[in-house]
Order: structure tokens, then sequence, then C-alpha cells
């Protein structure tokens, strides 16, 4: 049934993927599936018919950001899954393509920027873990942030075991927020509690796709037909009957390729444009990316923004901004031609419901309600910090007949919390060299058995039975767990930093490939992989530093708060011993007579550079080696003779 499912989405429809790119108004090029040079195109534009020609020529690379779901229901089992099945599809893309990463639970998070190397993105898929809620809205607003004005080819790919239909679906705000981008939203759906028709009309929608199968579906046949959606497109182009520069929305139909019309706007004039750059402000800070609405003053087309550090472009004049978030939080500013206004929308207040949470289920789905009409304003999760507009507001906690209701008063500046039943929580806050938050994983264990209790990120409630725990967290640092005791009714804090920040880059002869680094506690024997040389953050103290090359190096680093060090590793060099590729010979260090390795004749091995003694495997081994120095940053090549059998 699966593979059956999978194979009927994936073969060819003649309702799919369209894209289109205005940025050469009034010349509009739309994206869509493969027609033939010469086809009749019944394309329209508002419903005037338009000349449509297939037009030839080299795109630029696809442009993919990928919005991974690591809400609680996912599972850490689901994500390892992706984590090994993503990476080998995204492989046959690398090339001209770009790829980003987002991790989506109880809110939204660059983890890789765009990329071309599918290994980096691989490194970064490991980061997410399952916990917390299902933040659509955010993530695909920050995706939508991230794109920006690319050119296409450009997409989305949402994955998701999704939540019922319960308020959670994707906003109307933020579905228009990709609609008028012209950015395609491809979303495969896991499981049989996925929200199927609201991921279907998003794809719909904005010109993508929609995939549902069983965690054991095949994932890598849907990437797959997307890269190939997206790839094997056909551009069409065609002038637009009105080539006024007036902002108005235009409505692009091409009812072969796409069952719904899709927009795009024309640009403004100079004298009737401006720009504004909206802000949306937290309790303790700056906020990502969401969707704010600019209503004009006096009447007329509302517009769909997009909060961030870029400006959005609007006709000039008068607007009131309003965040879509609880409370909408709004302000009202002018737009002025040629100028950029700059709007703050603050969220001065913060909910944190509190309520045991299963391990492996997701936060129970909190209802924010006006108090006196009972209008729904919002959604939050359970354990899940709310930011809002400081007010009263009625809530409700579950669904069904498991609702339980509050009333709570929201303070300026205050987070108010509101208890529903006897709780636990630890919370660790961590600061890097900056003093700005690290978000690493945390486990609560057991005393007595070393099992792992509860797992969650720093800076974030992790619930638990009230009790006695041993603490450890996945930053590098000495002195083993650490015991904390959660009590009743309350959340326990321990705060560590700032971290300090090491720098490790190491260098070698052409063709080098830096090798892994491995630090630990000086004296301990519990080893914290740093992968290739990279910015690491970790706790003051004295370490251990192995470079696993050949031979390995062991370097004492001793760091403090706050300190930002580096390390440069200039003495690698390489050693090429020309000869027959199925023959080998072994490689000792002369100084001490370490064993390094046995290697092929005209293999390139990189090496510290040092005194080696090369024999050949096939020679006696009291046989007379040839010594060969291998000096920084150099390949030395050296002949031996290749001895006989003993």
């Amino acid at each position: 049934m699966i593979a059956s499912l999978v194979a009927m989405s994936l073969a060819p429809m003649a309702l799919g993927y369209m894209e289109i790119d205005a940025s050469a108004f009034p010349r509009i090029a739309v994206f869509g599936p493969p027609v033939a040079p010469g086809a009749a195109l019944p394309m329209t534009e508002d419903g005037r018919p338009v000349d449509a020609q297939v037009s030839e020529g080299k795109d630029a690379g696809l442009r993919l950001v990928l919005v991974l779901d690591s809400s609680a229901s996912m599972t850490d089992a689901t994500l390892a899954d992706l984590q090994r099945t993503l990476p080998a599809v995204l492989r046959d893309l690398e090339g001209d393509a770009r790829f980003a990463l987002l991790d989506v639970d109880s809110s939204a998070r660059v983890v890789c920027p765009f990329t071309p190397a599918v290994e980096e993105l691989s490194v970064a898929l490991e980061q997410p873990t399952a916990g917390g809620g299902d933040a659509l809205d955010d993530g695909l607003s920050l995706a939508l942030e991230m794109l920006g004005t690319i050119p296409p080819p450009r997409a989305i790919l949402y994955i998701t075991d999704g939540r019922e239909p319960d308020g959670l679906a994707v906003g109307e705000e933020t579905a228009t927020l990709a609609v008028e981008a012209g950015v395609p939203v491809f979303a495969i759906g896991l499981g049989v509690r996925v929200d199927t028709a609201s991921l279907a009309g998003l794809g719909e929608r904005t010109g993508g796709e929609a995939w549902f199968m069983s965690r054991q579906g095949d994932v890598a046949s849907a990437v797959r037909q997307m890269a190939h959606t997206v790839l094997s497109r056909s551009r069409i182009r065609f002038d637009s009957p009105d080539s006024a520069s007036d902002g108005r929305r235009r409505l692009v139909a091409w009812p072969d390729a796409h069952k719904q019309s899709l927009a795009y706007r024309a640009p403004l004039s100079a004298d009737a444009r401006g720009w504004v750059r909206a802000l949306i402000e937290g309790v303790d800070g700056p906020r990502g990316a969401m969707p704010v609405v600019a209503y004009p003053e006096g009447g007329g087309e509302l517009r769909v923004i997009v909060a961030g550090p870029t400006p959005a472009q609007l006709p000039a004049g008068r607007y009131r901004f309003e965040a879509v978030r609880i409370g909408r939080p709004s302000t009202v500013a002018t737009v002025a031609p040629g100028e950029t206004a700059e709007v703050r929308l603050r969220m001065n207040g913060r909910l944190l419901v509190q309520a045991p949470v299963l391990v492996g289920k997701e936060p129970d789905l909190v209802t924010v309600l006006d108090p006196e009409g009972g209008r729904v304003l919002g959604y939050g999760s359970v354990g899940c910090p709310i930011d809002l507009v400081a007010a009263s507001y009625a809530l409700e906690v579950g669904v069904g007949s498991q609702v339980e209701r509050r009333v709570v008063d929201v303070t300026p500046g205050r987070t108010a919390i509101v208890s529903l039943a006897e709780f636990a929580a630890f919370m660790l806050q961590l600061a890097d060299a900056d003093g700005l938050p690290l978000s690493r994983v945390v486990y609560l264990k057991s005393p007595d058995t070393w099992e792992t209790v509860a797992t969650g990120r720093s800076g974030v409630p992790i619930e638990a039975p009230p009790g006695r725990y041993l603490m450890d967290y996945d930053l590098p640092h000495g002195g083993g767990m650490v015991e904390v005791t959660l009590s009743p009714g309350r959340t326990t804090e321990q705060w560590i930093g700032p971290a300090a920040r090491l720098s490790v880059e190491c260098r070698g002869s052409e063709g080098f490939v830096s090798p892994p680094l491995f630090l630990k506690p000086k004296g301990g024997t519990r080893a914290f992989a740093m992968g290739r040389p990279v910015n690491l953050d970790l706790v003051a103290g004295e370490y251990e530093l192995t470079v696993a090359s050949l031979p390995p190096i062991a370097q004492p680093v001793s760091v403090t708060e706050g300190q930002k060090a580096a390390l440069t590793f200039d003495r690698f060099g390489a050693l090429l011993v020309p000869g027959p590729q199925a023959d080998r010979y072994r490689l000792v260090r002369a100084s001490d007579g370490q064993w390094v390795g046995v290697f092929h004749f005209g293999e390139t091995v990189h090496l510290v550079a040092d005194t080696y003694h090369v024999l050949p495997l096939r020679a006696r081994q009291d046989g007379i080696a040839t010594e060969v120095t291998v000096v920084p940053l150099q390949t030395v090549e050296v002949s031996i003779e290749m001895g006989e059998a003993p």
C-alpha cells in the first residue's frame, strides 16, 4: 500500500510544480512541468491570454531550505533515520546547488546556513533531538526570509509527522507570504497523524507538492522526485499585458500545469515605493522571522511581510503594522518614497505553562483566548515559553475532555508561570565566550543506574519527577556529572559560563585533509569528539587535545572563562613512495621506532613532519630501511629498493 501510494504520488502529474519570477518585469518567467518547444501554452494573466514561449538557457543552481520537524513525537529514532537517508539523496544534487537546514520544535533556528557541501549539512543534521512542540509557522517564515530575493530554482522542503488539526497548522498569513514570494513548498508527511489537508493545501497554493507515507516509507524517493521536479522544469517567458509599475498583484493561470492561479506583484515606480524593516522584540531580546501584516491607513490592499533584518518594499504611505502573534502587537509608521522606515513590535510579556510531559509525547496544546469574549487568540505548548503582549488571558490546556481552564495576568517584562499539576523541572543556562546563550543537549540521569531519565536543551526547562539526578551536558568540561535535586513545583536552575572558545587549524601540503580532533579533561578518561578543526566552545579548565594524525599529536590546552584561544598545527607534510600499487610498505618513526602504519606504493600519505624509516612489506624484518625526512607543507618523494621476500 505504501509503495503504491509513493508510486502514485511520484508519477508524472498534470498538476504540480509551478514557480514565477518577475524580477525582469514586464518580462515574466514561469517555471513548471516540462513541455515541448512550440507546444501551445494556454496561459493567462488576470484572465487575459499571453503569448507564452518556452525559453532556453541555464538557470542558477537550486537553493533548498530543509525545514526539519524535531518535535517530541518525531522521536530520536525517526530523526536518526532521516539523518542517514537525507545526505545520501542530496549528494546527487551537489554542484551548483546550495542547501540550508532549519531545526523546528517549539521554535525555529538555523543550524546550517546555505552551503554547497552535503558533508557540512550532514554534520548539522546530527544536532536536532526530539522534544518540544511544532512551530511550523516560524520555520516557514524563517525559510522565506533566508530565500529572500534569490532567483529560481528555489524550494522549501518540510518534513514532519504533523499534528492532528488543532489550530497549529500553517497560518493564513504565512501561506500568503509563501504565495507572494513565489517559493514552492514541498512537504513530506510521516505517519498517520499528519494534517494532510493543511500540508497538501500549502503545496497546492505555493506551486509545490506533498507526499504522505509511513515512517518506513520511501522518503528518499520523495526527495528525489522533488529535486527532479524542480530541476527538470520548463522555463516559459511572456510579456505582461499590463506593464504599469503599480505594485498590483497579478494572477497567472496555467491550467494544464497547476489547478490554482499563482500570483506575483508588479514592481513599484521609484517615486511610489519605500522600504520597511520590521523587528520583533520579545522579553529577552529580538525574535526570529515571523509574519507582519501591513494595513494601509484609509483602506486598501493589506500586505504581509517577514519581520527580520531584510527590508521589505511597500507602496509609500502610512500603515499600521501588526505582528501575527498573541496580542497582535502593533504600531503605526510612515513609509516615505525612497526611504527605509524601521518599526519595532514589542511582545513585552511571557507565559509558561508547566505540567508533566511524557517522554516521546508532544506537549499538550495551550489555547490562549480573550478572557471576555472567548475568542481564540493563538496557540502554544506546555513547557514552551510563549511571548505575547502583556494583558489578561484565558487558557485552555489539553484536548477533548482533558481540558483544564485558567485565567492569568501577564505583566510587562515578566514570565507568568501557570502550574497545572505537581511537577519538577531543571534548566541549565550556558553562555559562550561572548556571553550569548549556548544551546546544547542536557541529560538528567539516575544516580543509581546512570540511565537517562530526561533530556532537553540548555535554556529550556526539562521536566522530570521530583528527586535527585546526575546532570550532564554536551559541552566539553571536566569534573564529571553534577548532582542536582528537583523539588516539587519548582524549576531548579544552574548557570555555567561564560565558556571559552578554542579555534584549531591544521595545515599541510596539497591534498591534505584535516584529521579529526579529540579533547578530554586533564587526567580524565572521557573524550569529546571535535570532528574536523572548528571553533569549539568548552568550559574553562585544563584539557588534553589529541590530533588523530599519523602519528597522533598530543597537546595540553588550558583555557579560562571567556577566553578565545587559537592553535595552529602547520607541521604536516606528505610522503610519496613510487612503485607498484599492489605492493605495500611499512613506515616507522626513526626517533623511537613507533609503528606508523602500512601503505600502498604510489599513495600520498600525509604525516607529521619528522624522520621515518621506510621498508617494503615483503622485505625481511631486519632488512635495511630507507630513511626519509618529511618536511612541513611539502610533499617528499623517495624511491626504495623493493627487496626480496623473506
